[in-house]
Parts: C-alpha cells; sequence; structure tokens
C-alpha cells in the first residue's frame, strides 16, 4: 500500500536550504579533491620503484595536476553540489520537511 502525501506539508525556508547548501559544498569540495589526488597521484606513482619515490611522483603530479585544472575541478564540484541540493537529495535541502 503507498502512503498518501500529508495534506499539508511543512515548506522549508529559502534562506536555511541555500545555507545548508553552502554548508554541504565543503565535504563535497574535500571529498572531490582528496578523490582526483589520490588517482592523479596513483597514476603517476605507479610506475616507481620505491614508497618514497612513488609518494614524492604523486605529490608533484597531484600539484601540478591541480594547478593546470583546478578551477574546472571546483567549478564541477560547485556543479554537483547545486544540482544535489537543488534536487533536494542532500540532507536538509528539501523543499518539505519531513514529518
Amino acid at each position: 500500500m503507498i502512503p498518501e502525501p500529508p495534506s499539508n506539508p511543512i515548506k522549508r525556508n529559502p534562506l536555511v536550504r541555500i545555507v545548508i547548501a553552502c554548508l554541504w559544498f565543503v565535504p563535497i569540495y574535500i571529498a572531490g579533491n582528496m578523490l582526483v589526488g589520490a588517482i592523479v597521484g596513483g597514476i603517476a606513482g605507479a610506475s616507481t620503484q620505491s614508497y618514497a619515490a612513488g609518494h614524492a611522483a604523486g605529490a608533484a603530479a597531484a600539484g601540478v595536476f591541480f594547478q593546470k585544472y583546478g578551477l574546472y575541478i571546483f567549478g564541477l564540484e560547485v556543479g554537483v553540489t547545486v544540482a544535489l541540493s537543488m534536487r533536494g537529495i542532500l540532507p536538509g535541502t528539501a523543499k518539505f520537511k519531513k514529518p
């Protein structure tokens, strides 16, 4: 049986939704940069012979990558945050409060 939606749903304040979306940007930004840095660093460090050389090569490659493509990565993270917030997927960004 499908539950019926409440007859009088409580709307969430749009300003609160915007503030919560901005707060959600921080972990999305951190996780995105960690993921991209790990992938770039792992690819660069995979061809080295020792752990120390791999760490140095990965850190250097990630730095160069973020200097070149960092603005695109930032834009992608902003876009993901906006899209997930507008759809109400991120917690606290839904249009209606849950009862």
